[in-house]
């Protein structure tokens, strides 16, 4: 069951906003060892840590090496919500490093890459959300970004009235 965030009404439809409470894919499922990015966190209870292979600092240290990346430094920041980035949190009771991101040195600006990953699942972590529009049977899930779900919804009740 997906819970009711927010009603909006739109042209005279009821758009109904809710959380996306399944079926959305993490980010970093099925990255392999030859992946041009790796989002490696040694947490012991996290599920971001099954979507890789590396399970100590060592491991991480050896790919790095062997397998042609550039290392950059994953912090955690949570408390109620979860954030992560390449630049640590001014928080130290909250927040940490808990791994590494790593970028193969042949991708074209690899820090942005790793920033946008880390952007990726942190949106990943927390809400996920998506629409229902009833009175033209229409729906839609998945979206990271509320701003989004809400634009969609509205554009999808625009190309109805086009339709007409």
């Amino acid at each position: 069951m997906n819970t009711l965030i927010e009603t909006i009404e739109y042209k005279g439809k009821r758009i109904e906003i809710h959380i996306d409470e399944g079926g959305v894919e993490c980010p970093i499922e099925g990255q392999m060892q030859d992946s041009d990015i790796l989002f490696i966190t040694l947490e012991k209870r996290s599920t971001l840590s099954d979507h890789h292979p590396c399970k100590d600092p060592d491991d991480i240290a050896e790919l790095k090496v062997f397998g042609g990346y550039v290392e950059f430094p994953l912090y955690k920041y949570e408390h109620g919500r979860v954030a992560y980035n390449i630049t640590g949190f001014s928080c130290p009771w909250d927040s940490g490093r808990v791994g590494s991101v790593l970028v193969k040195a042949s991708v074209v600006n690899p820090k942005q890459l790793a920033e946008n990953l880390c952007q990726e699942v942190t949106a990943w972590a927390n809400d996920v959300y998506g629409w229902v529009v009833e009175e033209i049977d229409d729906s839609c899930w998945g979206y990271y970004v509320l701003a989004d779900c809400i634009a969609d919804a509205k554009s999808a009740i625009d190309c109805q009235e086009e339709e007409k």
